[in-house]
């Protein structure tokens, strides 16, 4: 957004990876200031920390998914050939 100037307020911090700058907030005043990558580039600063916090819980759900969708495969797996051997 050339020659614009806009304020975006967000918990997910994936939807302002690509602002030219960003201002991280705690207790109503701002505490870090900077790119994404330079915000992440300082490991302990609060926002890396909540950017590796919504990731790991962004990846652990992920994993769930894939994880019941497995199990509901070797489900419907199993029913189809339980199905197949019983004697007509």
């Amino acid at each position: 957004m050339a020659n614009r100037t806009t304020i975006i307020i967000a918990h997910r911090l994936a939807t302002v990876v690509d602002a030219d700058e960003i201002l991280v907030l705690s207790r109503g005043t701002i505490a870090e200031r900077g790119t994404h990558h330079q915000l992440l580039s300082q490991t302990e600063s609060l926002y890396a920390r909540l950017w590796r916090r919504q990731h790991r819980a962004a990846l652990d759900h992920q994993a769930a998914t894939l994880n019941n969708t497995e199990k509901d495969n070797n489900n419907n797996n199993n029913a189809s050939s339980s199905q197949e051997s019983k004697p007509s």
